[in-house]
């Protein structure tokens, strides 16, 4: 089972830790607490609360639901919608409240910190390098030439325009003539 922990130590701006874990929560529900201990040794002294959950389809659980059961819901925007247009409601599966063995991903909050903290334990947080948009472009293929040279740009309003210029001069050359 696969956890996602968001955790906000201090000041700062707070974090998710991904951890694969092989815990049993079968049978807990959405808002109950849960030991660090039952997710991974390394987590002894924290406390989690179970903020959501969703199946291996991405199904997600509502809290509004009993049990593990896969329903159909009339939803309008909220969890489990994602279109916000006013007045829509529209028909998608949901599960339950309930944690099952159908449960892929489960969402938790730290609620009770351990004097360890998270950087220690899981080590600092992975920062995304954000690449500059030339070199986010798909590279080259290998013996093929690049080209960088800007290409003469076509404008055909400015053609029409000479043209539509041109048939004026003509109709008042015409006009003076008769």
């Amino acid at each position: 089972m696969k956890f996602d922990i968001a955790i906000k130590e201090g000041k700062e701006k707070g974090r998710t830790v991904h951890i694969e874990s092989n815990a049993d929560l079968s049978g807990m529900k959405i808002g109950d607490t849960v030991k660090g201990e039952v997710i991974d040794h390394k987590l002894h002294g924290y406390e989690f609360e179970i903020t959501g959950a969703s199946d291996l389809a991405g199904f997600p659980h509502l809290k509004e639901i009993e049990g593990a059961q896969l329903r159909k819901m009339l939803l309008k925007y909220g969890k489990g919608m994602r279109y916000k247009t006013k007045g829509l409601k529209k028909k998608k599966s949901v599960r339950g409240d309930t944690i099952s063995a159908d449960t892929f991903q489960v969402n938790l909050v730290a609620k009770k910190l351990s004097s360890k903290s998270f950087e220690e334990l899981f080590g600092p947080p992975k920062v995304k390098e954000k690449k500059p948009a030339a070199e986010q472009a798909v590279p080259a293929v290998e013996g093929t030439v690049k080209h960088t040279e800007k290409k003469e740009e076509h404008k055909p309003e400015d053609k029409k325009h000479n043209e539509h210029a041109e048939h004026k001069e003509k109709k008042e050359k015409e006009v003076k003539t008769a």
